[in-house]
C-alpha cells in the first residue's frame, strides 16, 4: 500500500504534467458528484488545502471556507473536470495569476473564471484556428498557376 508521501508526490508528478489539453480528458466534475458527493467534495477540499498550504500569505482560508468553497465550485464549475482544478490550482501556484495576498472563496472563484474564460477559451480557438488551416490547405486545389505570353507581356510592362 502508498504512503502518504508517495501519494503526494504522484499526484505532484500528475499535476506536473498537466496541460490545458490534457486536463480535459478525465471525468467531469458533475460526473463525480453525481457517483458520490462526498468523495467529490473531498477531492475538490484536498485541492483547496494544498492550495492553501503553498502559498505563502497572510490571510488564509478555514476549514469552514475550504468546504464552502468546495460545494461552491462543485455547484458553479460542475463541467470541469477534476484536473481542470488542479491545474488552475498549480498556475496559481506558480504565480501564473500574479500576486496572492490573501486566499478566500472570492479570489478562488476568480481563479477558475480566469481559468475558463483565458486559458481555455484560448486552448480552444487555437485548436479551432489550427482545424480552419487544416481545412483550407486541404481544399486547395494541387497544381501550379501556369502564366500565358499575354500574362508574362503585362508583367514586363
Amino acid at each position: 500500500m502508498l504512503t502518504d508521501v508517495s501519494k503526494k508526490v504522484q499526484l505532484i508528478k500528475h499535476v506536473s504534467s498537466l496541460t490545458v489539453a490534457t486536463a480535459q480528458k478525465g471525468d467531469q466534475l458533475s460526473k463525480l458528484k453525481r457517483e458520490n458527493e462526498d468523495v467529490a467534495i473531498a477531492m475538490i477540499s484536498s485541492a483547496l488545502v494544498s492550495l492553501n498550504n503553498s502559498i505563502n500569505i497572510g490571510t488564509k482560508m478555514s476549514d469552514d471556507q475550504i468546504i464552502e468553497t468546495a460545494y461552491a465550485i462543485l455547484s458553479e464549475y460542475w463541467t470541469f473536470k477534476i484536473d481542470e482544478v488542479l491545474l488552475c490550482f498549480s498556475m496559481v501556484k506558480s504565480g501564473r495569476f500574479g500576486k496572492i495576498y490573501g486566499l478566500d472563496q472570492p479570489t478562488v472563484m476568480g481563479f477558475l473564471l480566469t481559468y475558463d474564460t483565458e486559458l481555455k477559451a484560448n486552448h480552444y480557438q487555437s485548436l479551432e484556428t489550427v482545424h480552419q488551416t487544416r481545412e483550407r490547405e486541404e481544399n486547395k486545389e494541387q497544381g501550379h498557376v501556369a502564366l500565358s505570353s499575354e500574362d508574362i507581356k503585362k508583367l514586363g510592362k
